[in-house]
């Protein structure tokens, strides 16, 4: 008797899990429109005023063009020991500066 009835609960909790399961997947969408759609539920819509008003969609370029000789060069600039430029150079401007005086081909 204790066996049967043992047997009966577990088919009920099977039951009852099963039909949380068919409940889980009806809520969940199943094609690529409702996915879409329920996503578009998460967009947020709120406007942003833009700061940068005056400067277009690239700020790079505008932080560049205004305040490039402002900007901190850490790309191992050294001065030219032959002032052959007006300007800290890099590394590689010096290679390029050392090949262009010895006339070989950059």
């Amino acid at each position: 008797d204790k066996k049967k009835k043992d047997k009966k609960d577990k088919k009920d909790k099977k039951d009852k899990k099963s039909s949380k399961d068919d409940k889980k997947k009806d809520d969940e969408p199943t094609g690529a429109a409702e996915l879409e759609k329920e996503l578009q539920s998460y967009k947020v819509t709120k406007d942003v005023e833009i700061v940068w008003s005056g400067v277009g969609s690239d700020e790079c370029a505008f932080q560049l063009l205004h305040m490039g000789q402002y900007l901190t060069r850490s790309v191992g600039n050294q001065k030219d020991p032959k002032e052959r430029v007006r300007f800290r150079p890099d590394k590689w401007q010096m290679d390029l500066l050392d090949i262009v005086d010895d006339e070989r081909s950059a």
